[in-house]
């Protein structure tokens, strides 16, 4: 047995009785001690030690040392250790014999049972790394986590392989798609999946997009088709026109979560949309710029409608309704009035204000710091006035550190070397996408060698 380990068979080597060899040698140095003693085992379970007679030696008679060693209190395999079969030191010995076997058999019985369960794994981890390239740690990771270690055949896992590839999808997409969602190799092919990509299919999803809808709703293939796929897609085909908005709707929210009595609430609160004279087109518009609005609980609906015709002066016939209406559902009336006191701490009148929020409703969404950040640097640093700002919205839109002042650092230096005059502003410069902006300043490289680079250290700094 030199060499090999306890267990050689499942790979174990000589290195693995280390321990266990180690407490047979203490255990044997103190059973020489009191003599000779014959140790049978007799089976059992967990191999324990069952019998431990004692040999006569000369000077003991079958008696055990003179100075024996103190009995356990106890009983061990239904016999009492102070039993006269046996001496008091072989009663402990052989105690201690039992208890060391039975808590390394323990040890080594669950390395087996891991063991086990990585062969019973081995088929489905086999697959995803050979069929679907996944690294074998990914694998063991994907198998686990979508309860994958049943599956004895990988007939059924061809098949979903190749109806997603029917669909369109690539096996770079099937990839991220079994990362996001693993159980989807579990669902039959022809059962469950198939007839449902086929309705989205119909939509016009496919590829990536279809990708995004399942990881949205991981459990797609677990919700009825004709009770809650198709009634839902008819219903939202009701109220946005053409599948294309459908499709937006769809893949911008976890619309399939929602229940039947939140689907009923949709159909509530777009009525309500209309009833107050809101046109289809803006009902629309309202939909698609945040999907969970139009399902929010309707007293809440009712009472926000309020709140922004009367607190915030805008008309439902006002073409920012909708926004206002979208930002207002999901800030309080606590949050709006410490916004407005930073306005007021800056001059601005309620009238104002809300005149503000009418051209601009997501200056609604900002903080009271990023708020007060702006106002003090646009109105104390640069002396704009609450009626230019309002007429000049947008600035509340832009990033303060990013965005606005790295621009306005560049237009005072073009305004210092008598490069520009009045014009263009700082709203304007500050409204061109990242790109354009560039390439004014490219105009200027020969005067001010630098100056992009100059503009881009300051907005890395700003980061």
């Amino acid at each position: 047995m030199t060499g090999q380990g306890i267990f050689p068979e499942f790979g174990f080597g000589a290195n693995s009785n280390t321990a266990l060899g180690e407490g047979v040698q203490n255990l044997q140095a103190q059973i020489e001690e009191i003599g000779e003693v014959e140790i049978t085992n007799t089976g059992g379970q967990r191999g324990s030690v069952t019998r431990i007679t004692q040999m006569a030696t000369p000077g003991n008679n079958g008696e055990g040392p003179s100075n024996p060693v103190p009995p356990q209190n106890g009983t061990l395999n239904g016999k009492n250790p102070n039993s006269n079969s046996l001496s008091p030191a072989v009663s402990t010995i052989m105690f201690r014999i039992s208890t060391f076997f039975r808590s390394h058999l323990h040890r080594y019985s669950t390395v087996i049972q891991s063991f086990g369960d990585q062969q019973q794994q081995q088929p489905i981890i086999n697959y995803l790394t050979t069929s679907l390239k996944f690294s074998k740690q990914d694998a063991i990771t994907l198998s686990s986590k979508g309860n994958l270690t049943h599956l004895k055949s990988t007939l059924n896992s061809d098949l979903i392989l190749q109806t997603l590839k029917n669909y369109g999808l690539t096996l770079t997409q099937i990839k991220q798609l079994i990362f996001s969602v693993p159980k989807i190799l579990t669902c039959k092919a022809g059962k469950t999946l198939e007839p449902k990509l086929k309705v989205f299919q119909e939509l016009g999803l496919s590829g990536s997009d279809l990708v995004v809808l399942i990881r949205r709703n991981p459990d797609v293939f677990g919700f009825g088709l004709h009770t809650r796929i198709i009634p839902g897609v008819n219903l939202l085909k009701g109220y946005l026109g053409d599948d294309q908005n459908v499709v937006e709707f769809i893949t911008k929210s976890r619309w399939l979560y929602c229940t039947n009595y939140s689907m009923k609430r949709l159909s509530t609160n777009m009525q309500m949309l209309k009833d107050i004279g809101l046109s289809n087109e803006r009902i629309v518009r309202f939909m698609l710029s945040n999907p969970e609005s139009s399902m929010v609980n309707t007293k809440l609906l009712v009472d926000r409608l309020k709140f922004v015709e009367e607190k915030l002066g805008v008309s439902p016939r006002v073409g920012s309704f909708v926004h206002a209406l979208s930002v207002a559902l999901y800030v309080s009336d606590v949050e709006v009035e410490g916004k407005m006191k930073v306005f007021r701490s800056f001059g601005w009148s309620d009238s104002d204000i809300a005149l503000l929020f009418r051209h601009q409703p997501y200056c609604l969404n900002k903080s009271e710091g990023n708020i007060r950040e702006k106002l003090e640097f646009l109105m104390r640093n640069l002396g704009y006035t609450p009626a230019y700002l309002i007429r000049c919205h947008t600035f509340f839109t832009f990033s303060l550190s990013k965005r606005v002042v790295p621009r306005n650092k560049m237009l005072m230096i073009l305004k210092e070397k008598g490069l520009v005059g009045d014009k263009p502003m700082l709203i304007t410069l500050a409204s061109y996408p990242e790109l354009k902006f560039l390439d004014y300043l490219r105009g200027f490289e020969g005067d001010v060698p630098g100056l992009c680079e100059m503009y881009m250290d300051s907005v890395r700094r700003a980061c």
